[in-house]
C-alpha cells in the first residue's frame, strides 16, 4: 500500500527563506531527503523531510 499525501509549501517560504531578493530557487538542484520520525513529548509521531535548492541570481 502507498500513501501519498499531499504538503503545500508556498512559493515565498522557499524564496525568502534561501534565496531572498537576490535570487530564485534552482529547481534542476531540488534533493528531498526523509522522511525521518520525530515523536513529541506526547507520543505523537510526526514525519520530516529535508529539502534544498540551489539559488542563482535573479535575471
Amino acid at each position: 500500500m502507498q500513501v501519498r499525501p499531499t504538503l503545500t509549501l508556498p512559493w515565498d517560504a522557499l524564496d525568502s527563506q534561501s534565496c531572498a531578493e537576490d535570487g530564485m530557487p534552482d529547481w534542476q538542484t531540488l534533493i528531498v531527503v526523509g522522511p525521518m520520525k520525530r515523536r513529541d513529548a506526547h507520543g505523537h509521531v510526526t514525519l520530516e523531510w529535508t529539502v534544498t535548492a540551489d539559488c542563482r541570481p535573479a535575471e
